[in-house]
C-alpha cells in the first residue's frame, strides 16, 4: 500500500530470483520453469504466454494439448492444465511461452470453533447514525476513540457500505442466513464443490464479520459469493471474473465500488501477482489475511502482495494473537480471537478465531469508505484512509519491524461533520 515500502522490497527480491532462473533456462532453450514453493500440486501447471501470442496457435503447436481440459486464464495470462512431464517439456519449447509455474494449493485461515454466542436481537430500522450495544469486543474496539473503552457499543454510519460490492472469495456463503438480510448474491463458483453453499463452514463466518446485520463492521454492503478452491489457478480465474463484473458495474446507477476479502493463503505465483495487479488497476481494494502459522508473513501469499492490505489478528487484551503471522508484510491488526460470527448453519452464532476473521473487519470498513466517497476512491487512497483512522501503538507485543496500527472505523474520531477522518 502507499504507506508501506516493505512489500516493494520483497517484490524486488522475488524478481531478482526469477531473473536468475530465467537465465539458467535460456541456456537450455526452454522457457523458465518455477516449482511451487509451498502447497505444490503434482502435475498441475500455469503456462504464461508472451504478449501477442495466440493461445489457440500454442494449443495447435504442442501435440496433445488439444485433447486436454485447460483453464484459460484472464488478462491474456495464458492457461492452466494438468500435464505429463513429456508434454511439459514440449510446452516449454514453444517460443511463445514466457514461463511455466507449478500450480499450488492453499488453506483457509480460520481456527477451530470456540463457543456459542448468546444471540443478539438487532433492529433493521436504521437512523443516520446508529449504536448497537453488547455486540462483543471486536466491534466495540472498531469504533472506539480510546483504548479499553467503557462504552460497550458499536457506533456506525447508517446504511454503511450500501452500494458497494464486497466479494467474499472463500468456501461459499449460505445466503439464506437471516443475518444477511437477502444481500448475498451467488456470483461465481470456481471450486470443485457444486452449488454455492458453504460446506466448509468458513466463508459464511467471514462474510458475517464484514457485512452481517449484527456482527459486521459494515451493515449494508452487497455480499458477492465468490466460491473458490484454494488453488492458485482458481484465484487467478476468480480475479478475472470479478474485474469483468466490476468494470460492467461502473455504468450502473448507485454503484459505489468494489472490495475483495481473501481469508486464505496459496503458494506464491508471478501469474497470480499479475492478476492482483490487474484488479488493483481496475480500482478494486483487496484485503488478505496474514496467516495463522506464528511466522513472518513475508512468505504468505496473497498477504505479502503489494496490491493487498494484509491483516493480522489481536485479542481483547490488545496483544497480537499467539497464532497470528507477523512482520513487515502485515499492514494492520484487527480483532481475531474469539470474535462473534455467524455459522453456516445459521441457527446460532459462534465465537471463532483466526486471521480469517480479522481481515473481513477491515474489508467491511473499506466498504464504509467507498459507500461514502464512491467508486472514484482509489485502492491506494482507501488504504490511506485505513491508516488515518487506525489506532497507533495499541498492540502491546508487536514485533519491532511490524507497523503497530489497529483497524478502526474512525466513526468517533471524525470532526467537521465527516463520518471518519479524511487525513492526519
Amino acid at each position: 500500500m502507499s504507506f508501506s515500502l516493505s512489500k516493494n522490497f520483497l517484490a524486488v527480491v522475488a524478481a531478482l530470483a526469477g531473473t536468475a532462473m530465467a537465465a539458467q533456462a535460456s541456456l537450455l532453450d526452454l522457457a523458465p520453469y518455477y516449482p511451487a514453493s509451498q502447497y505444490a500440486i503434482d502435475g498441475s501447471y500455469i503456462v504464461r504466454l508472451k504478449d501477442g501470442c495466440s493461445l489457440q496457435d500454442h494449443l495447435n503447436l504442442v501435440p496433445g494439448l488439444l485433447d486436454l481440459t485447460i483453464l484459460e486464464l484472464p488478462f491474456n495470462l495464458g492457461y492452466s492444465a494438468g500435464l505429463l512431464d513429456v508434454t511439459l517439456d514440449l510446452v516449454r519449447q514453444d517460443k511463445c511461452v514466457q514461463y511455466v509455474e507449478q500450480n499450488s494449493g492453499g488453506e483457509w485461515l480460520g481456527l477451530e470453533d470456540q463457543a456459542d454466542v448468546e444471540a443478539y436481537n438487532s433492529t433493521s430500522i436504521l437512523e443516520p447514525r446508529d449504536v448497537d450495544a453488547g455486540v462483543g469486543y471486536a466491534l466495540k474496539y472498531l469504533s472506539s476513540n480510546m483504548k479499553n473503552p467503557a462504552d460497550d457499543s458499536y457506533h456506525y454510519l447508517a446504511n454503511s457500505g450500501a452500494g458497494v460490492d464486497l466479494y467474499i472469495m472463500d468456501s461459499g456463503i449460505n445466503g439464506a442466513v437471516p443475518e444477511f438480510e437477502g444481500r448475498v448474491t451467488d456470483f461465481i463458483n470456481r471450486s470443485d464443490d457444486p452449488g454455492f453453499n458453504d460446506r466448509q463452514d468458513h466463508g459464511t463466518s467471514v462474510a458475517s464479520c464484514a457485512g452481517s446485520r449484527t456482527y459486521g463492521s459494515a451493515k449494508k454492503p452487497n455480499l458477492l459469493n465468490a466460491k473458490i478452491r484454494t488453488k492458485t489457478n482458481r484465484l487467478i480465474a476468480a480475479l478475472g471474473d470479478i474485474v469483468q463484473r466490476h468494470n460492467s458495474q461502473k455504468s450502473v446507477s448507485g454503484f459505489k465500488g468494489s472490495v475483495i476479502n481473501m481469508s486464505f493463503r496459496t503458494g506464491a505465483s508471478q501469474t497470480a501477482s499479475e492478476a492482483l495487479k490487474q484488479a488493483f488497476g481496475a480500482g478494486i481494494a483487496m484485503v488478505a489475511a496474514a496467516g495463522n502459522s506464528k511466522e513472518d508473513a513475508a512468505g504468505t501469499f496473497p498477504c505479502n502482495s503489494g496490491y493487498t492490505t494484509c491483516i493480522g489478528a489481536s485479542g481483547s487484551d490488545y496483544k497480537l494473537a499467539d497464532f497470528s503471522n507477523f512482520g513487515q508484510a502485515v499492514d494492520f491488526v484487527a480483532s481475531g480471537v474469539q470474535v462473534n460470527t455467524v455459522a453456516a448453519a445459521g441457527n446460532a452464532p459462534v465465537k471463532r478465531s483466526g486471521t480469517s476473521f480479522a481481515a473481513p473487519y477491515a474489508a467491511g470498513v473499506l466498504t464504509v469508505f467507498y459507500g461514502y466517497q464512491g467508486p472514484n476512491l482509489s485502492p491506494s487512497d482507501a488504504a490511506d484512509l485505513l491508516f488515518y483512522n487506525s489506532d497507533g501503538g495499541y498492540i502491546e507485543n508487536i514485533p519491532a519491524d511490524q507497523a503497530n496500527f489497529m483497524i478502526n472505523s474512525g466513526f468517533q474520531k471524525a470532526t467537521g461533520g465527516q463520518p471518519y477522518r479524511m487525513g492526519l
